[in-house]
């Protein structure tokens, strides 16, 4: 950031692991650099024998609003957007 690098942040809400609250401390980190850094917030897509679920249209919502507070740019993929690749667990 300090040598004039562009930067666009991401990170996927995952509920019960990487939810909302951990979502505004994420958003709170970015505006403690600038708060006009770009921020986008996806979906967890259940891929594989993960634990995880997939989150609520309401629990996204949540998620933008709480980062809103904080930034000025953030946007979302709600994770229904057609996959168009093949999912490969590496490890």
């Amino acid at each position: 950031y300090r040598t004039g690098t562009r930067l666009r942040t991401e990170s996927i809400l995952i509920p019960d692991y990487i939810d909302r609250a951990e979502i505004e401390k994420i958003a709170i980190f970015i505006a403690g650099i600038d708060n006009t850094i770009p921020y986008r917030i996806d979906a967890y897509v259940p891929v594989g024998d993960n634990p995880w679920r997939r989150p609520t249209p309401q629990e996204m919502e949540d998620a933008v609003r709480v980062a809103r507070r904080h930034l000025k740019s953030v946007s979302c993929l709600n994770g229904d957007e057609p996959l168009h690749y093949g999912v490969v667990r590496v490890f």
